[in-house]
């Protein structure tokens, strides 16, 4: 029984002195004797602590700057042991953030809010942390701004020029409960608290309400749907007083002193409206001010009856031709498309822009069948000027220009004549001689060189015998090169 204390109290007194000594823990083998402890066979390792840099708990912390409170709250883990809010509050005078702030609030404060480490190094969180702002003197809506420092540069440099505006900001997202206002955000630097002013914008048609928006300066307003009213136009929405309609692409701009109501009302002129009708169908309908002409030179029908042409617009179908030059429009009209057996004409523009069909009515009386020539506005064509048109693609038939008389000998068996556009190439126009070289080892060739040229459109390139002199490059002859390739009017021969 002794011997066995004996060999308990050795062990204990073997861990005491390994505990209280060099902070290592180490195996004992006491299998040999219970009087001493037996040799040292293993060191262990001890265990990792916890790393102190990272806190393991949430962090509060808590700064004032006159009246207003300013607490940073961070869940474990986000920031580094040790951490310090700093906070400054700064003046903005004279910088690019001056006049931006001016007008966006009423009232606000600016401040610059960092973060450091023990080491006094800036840091930012590892993740979201709660921004609160406490006792604002600010009795309105309030909105908190993250900015850049390049906002705090002067707005005029040495020579008393402005500087080019910058727009890195951030509006953040705020939480409003009494007197706190809490943001959520993961990176400082310039934060600005502002309360800012409300326009509220109230819509009115023809003295009815139809709604009601409230804005901060900067906001966009929405446009609402645009009323009608018989025999008007409408025109806009107006603010009261103004001549000029609301643009509703522009943000709203007002000086932030107080909130305000604004009428806003739809704005209408009188219009009385013509249609212009083709086999039942409107096709045209134009707003015309009461008092004043119309006219149908913009008005192009496409008649569906073949052998038809548009000859004249009537106020009843197949009545009298509308004279358009001298009869004011003062109510709402209709007018009739009258239309006339004539022979239908097809423009061919030959590489230039489309030229719609025409139909030519046949002058009176209709047995003679003979039409005059209406011209088509020209077509265009890159590189080239238009001549005329002809009835032969080479252009060496008849010639057709305005007043032209039409008569059957012209036209196909379905009544159809083809005109041809007849152009001239400009000159000047470019284009390319591209060298190749052919390889020594196979029967392929190389490219060498582009070298520009310019000539008429259309005509065939030829080229001139310095660009094909048989010495032009060492170790090789002239062979030859494309023929019939036509300059291209866009300069890509």
């Amino acid at each position: 029984m002794e011997r066995t204390a004996g060999r308990y109290l050795a062990l204990l007194l073997a861990f005491v002195m390994v505990l209280t000594g060099s902070g290592q823990v180490f195996a004992v083998d006491t299998a040999d004797t219970a009087d001493s402890p037996s040799e040292i066979v293993e060191e262990v390792a001890p265990e990792e602590s916890p790393d102190s840099s990272v806190l393991e708990e949430s962090i509060r912390l808590d700064r004032k700057l006159g009246q207003v409170t300013i607490q940073l709250a961070a869940d474990s883990g986000m920031l580094p042991a040790g951490t310090e809010l700093n906070i400054e509050q700064i003046k903005v005078k004279g910088t690019l953030a001056e006049s931006f702030l001016d007008s966006r609030f009423k009232n606000y404060l600016v401040y610059d809010i960092s973060l450091k480490d023990e080491e006094g190094n800036e840091v930012q969180p590892d993740g979201g942390v709660d921004l609160s702002f406490l006792n604002l003197p600010f009795d309105g809506p309030v909105e908190v701004l993250y900015l850049e420092d390049r906002w705090l540069e002067k707005a005029k440099d040495s020579k008393g020029t402005f500087s080019e505006p910058v727009h890195d900001l951030e509006v953040l997202d705020t939480d409003i409960a009494s007197d706190e206002v809490v943001v959520t955000t993961d990176h400082f630097s310039i934060y600005v608290v502002g309360e800012y002013s409300l326009a509220t914008y109230q819509f009115n048609a023809d003295n009815v309400f139809i709604s009601e928006q409230v804005v901060k300066n900067g906001d966009l307003l929405v446009e609402p749907a645009s009323p009608n009213k018989e025999g008007h136009k409408f025109t806009g929405w107006y603010v009261e007083g103004e001549d000029s309609p609301i643009d509703f692409s522009e943000p709203v701009a007002f000086s932030n002193d107080e909130d305000f109501k604004l009428q806003v009302y739809a704005g209408f002129t009188a219009v009385y409206y013509v249609y212009f009708i083709y086999d039942g169908d409107i096709v045209t309908t134009k707003e015309v001010v009461p008092g004043e002409t119309t006219d149908a030179h913009d008005i192009t029908l496409i008649v569906s009856e073949p052998g038809w042409a548009l000859d004249y617009w009537s106020v009843t179908e197949n009545g009298q031709p509308f004279d358009f030059a001298n009869t004011p429009i003062n109510e709402n009209l209709k007018l009739y498309a009258v239309t006339v057996e004539g022979w239908e004409v097809y423009f061919n523009t030959q590489g230039g822009t489309q030229v719609l069909p025409k139909y030519i009515p046949f002058n009176q009386p209709k047995e003679n069948q003979i039409g005059t020539f209406q011209l088509p506005t020209p077509p265009t064509r890159q590189g080239y000027t238009f001549l005329r048109w002809n009835d032969k693609a080479d252009g060496t038939g008849n010639n057709f220009g305005a007043g032209t008389l039409i008569n059957s000998s012209h036209v196909d068996g379905q009544g159809v004549l083809h005109l041809y556009a007849i152009w001239q190439g400009q000159t000047g126009i470019s284009y390319s001689l591209v060298y190749w070289q052919e390889n020594a080892d196979d029967d392929g060739y190389s490219y060498v060189a582009t070298v520009g040229r310019t000539g008429r459109a259309g005509n065939t390139i030829v080229v001139a015998d310095a660009d094909r002199r048989p010495n032009r490059y060492t170790y090789f002859s002239y062979k030859g090169y494309d023929s019939n390739v036509r300059i291209k009017g866009d300069g890509s021969a």
